[in-house]
């Protein structure tokens, strides 16, 4: 076990130090520097004074790293939680799978999920989504044996085994499932409270039992019980401190994000009902691959008896939350998490527990045919792409291919091939010899050596992405470097951005401030429409501002300054490169007041 964390932090924890590129990270920041050094524990909030729309867990576990750390909030410290819990989710997968279907389905079902691109980029991505899923995932392992003890007894009894008078309640097998659900509420609401009573009802509805039957037990009011009383101790005296503020918050983050805007929702992110389906295709790669043979494993019922159980329970919560994050209206790539560890296990059953005997089964064919595809045709590719990459105009004519595709990634990779980086070729190799085991294990019909090949691919890919591709794209699109010249250059001087702050409610709002900037230069950067852009004449203000060539030529058109650029960023953003632009405000009797409710200055970090 301890091998296997180390093995899987060497490969997750690639690229963990690298600079925030999206916002959502340096807003999670922002919020995490402000309990370190504001002492705000019961409701953090962001530079610009809104409060933590997330209840706090993830940000408490971050804050006490920070803390360890001196007190200062840096990229690494802010994903430290995100990897630990990615590393317990992991090592959950990989002892509950051995305990249930034999160590070869454990390591299989490890190495799955941490060759799962969408599990492995969220390892190291400073967000509440990959403790919810690690809390969620053990939660509802742990509570296994109870949920299983039916069909553990029918078994026992048609095998002759005799049963006591009254069965043992697991209460403290319980209380520890509770006790984790609850912090998972902790750690984004009671979202994991419906995520395990659907998983559940599901996992039931697959065995045919009643879940009423399920009801009149003990245990499921014990786990009920222990996850609310944690979830309260913190929701209780928040509610009470903030009142109907954090009771819009709690509203629109739930139900809101759930309903559609006719229906009293927030409208966030609306997408179709097969987008998650979509988005689970992509983050699952490559175990994507294997859905054609799991859909003939589970129609056909070619899961060995013993291992029938667990497959199903798995198969529970993996389909319980691809189909409430469908139903819902605001859908993310990253409500993607939670489903992975379960779908690991799920896959590495396909290679370990599945009958092989039946002749007319389709579930081999379509398994080992997708895999051996899949590892030929990435291994044919990166071939393809080096040998292109050794021709002068090759990496010239892929990077404009690459900008109109799309594929940020595939310049940097066709690059790092022509000149041999270490990285790059050892994914290449990588991919060779599981190309060249897939094959293997095709023509002697080892089912296990086909899974080890596509587990191989997975995790190189892993590491590849975490290592090189991220945090290549991330110093492409960071303004960490341009924050610190901004700093140099004016100093504490006032500093404005050309976008706006909409009025909206804040349980509702849409934070259209720049979380990246803000972070990176230590306090709130307000919105240019908040700047008195006239003043007295005896007072030849000068203020600055950051805005892209796109919004300076709108900004222009008002006619309400002379501007002069200083400096530019070199990183890369859909509207332009921003640059910083010296201000001179007009002279009027009178000041342009800015509202009230935004703070000058931020927790400095």
């Amino acid at each position: 076990m301890a091998l296997a964390a180390v093995f899987a932090a060497l490969v997750l924890g690639l690229g963990i130090s690298r600079p925030f590129s999206r916002e959502q990270e340096s807003l999670s920041a922002q919020y995490i520097v402000d309990v370190t050094h504001n002492g705000h524990w019961l409701i953090g909030r962001d530079f610009y004074g809104f409060l933590n729309r997330k209840p706090p867990l993830f940000t408490w576990f971050s804050a006490i790293v920070a803390g360890a750390a001196g007190g200062k909030t840096t990229e690494a410290g802010a994903r430290a939680v995100s990897l630990a819990a990615a590393l317990g989710a992991a090592l959950v997968v990989l002892s509950w799978t051995g305990s249930q279907m034999g160590s070869a389905a454990a390591w299989l079902a490890f190495l799955f999920v941490l060759g799962s691109h969408g599990f492995a980029s969220r390892a190291v991505f400073s967000s509440t989504d990959m403790l919810l899923s690690s809390l969620l995932f053990a939660a509802w392992c742990i509570a296994y044996p109870m949920f299983a003890a039916p069909a553990r007894a029918v078994r026992a009894a048609s095998e002759g085994a005799q049963l006591p008078d009254r069965p043992s309640v697991p209460y403290t097998r319980a209380l520890w499932s509770g006790l984790l659900l609850g912090l998972a509420v902790l750690t984004k609401g009671p979202l994991a409270l419906v995520l395990f009573a659907l998983a559940a009802f599901i996992y039931l509805a697959l065995v045919r039992r009643n879940p009423l039957g399920v009801l009149g037990q003990t245990w499921p009011w014990i786990i009920l019980a222990a996850a609310v009383g944690v979830a309260l101790l913190w929701y209780v005296p928040a509610i009470l401190d903030q009142g109907k503020r954090l009771a819009a918050v709690i509203a629109a983050e739930n139900l809101g994000h759930f309903l559609p805007a006719a229906a009293g929702g927030t409208g966030e992110a609306e997408q179709p009902f097969y987008y998650m389906s979509a988005k689970l295709i992509a983050r699952a790669l490559p175990l994507s691959v294997l859905f054609p043979a799991l859909i003939a494993a589970i129609a056909r019922g070619e899961v060995e008896p013993r291992a029938r159980d667990p497959f199903l329970y798995q198969l529970g919560l993996a389909a319980a939350v691809l189909l409430f994050f469908s139903l819902g209206n605001t859908k993310r790539p990253d409500y993607i998490v939670p489903i992975l560890p379960s779908l690991a296990v799920v896959f590495a059953a396909l290679f370990t527990v599945c009958l092989q005997g039946r002749r007319t089964s389709w579930t081999p064919f379509l398994r080992d045919g997708a895999v051996v595809a899949t590892t030929t045709i990435v291994a044919a590719g990166l071939a393809a792409l080096w040998l292109t990459a050794l021709r002068p105009e090759g990496a010239r004519w892929l990077d404009v291919f690459g900008r109109s595709a799309g594929i940020d990634e595939l310049s940097p990779l066709v690059r790092a091939l022509g000149r041999f980086e270490l990285p790059y070729v050892a994914f290449a190799a990588a991919a060779a010899a599981a190309a060249a085991m897939a094959w293997v294990a095709w023509s002697r019909r080892r089912a296990l050596m086909m899974g080890a090949a596509l587990a191989l691919l997975g995790v190189s890919a892993s590491a590849l992405s975490n290592g090189a591709l991220e945090p290549a794209l991330a110093a492409k699109h960071t303004i960490k470097r341009f924050a610190a010249r901004i700093h140099r250059r004016i100093g504490g001087a006032p500093l404005y951005i050309a976008r706006g702050l909409r009025d909206f409610s804040e349980a509702g709002r849409i934070h259209e401030s720049d979380d990246d900037l803000a972070f990176y230069y230590g306090r709130a950067i307000p919105p240019l429409r908040m700047a008195p852009l006239t003043g007295p004449a005896a007072e030849p203000p000068t203020i600055y501002l950051v805005a892209t060539q796109r919004q300076l030529t709108h900004l222009r058109q008002l006619r309400y300054f002379r501007t002069r650029q200083l400096t530019c960023s070199h990183s890369v953003s859909a509207g332009g490169h921003p640059c910083l632009y010296e201000l001179d405000r007009l002279t009027a009797s009178s000041a342009v007041k800015a509202p009230a409710g935004l703070p000058a200055r931020a927790p400095g970090r």
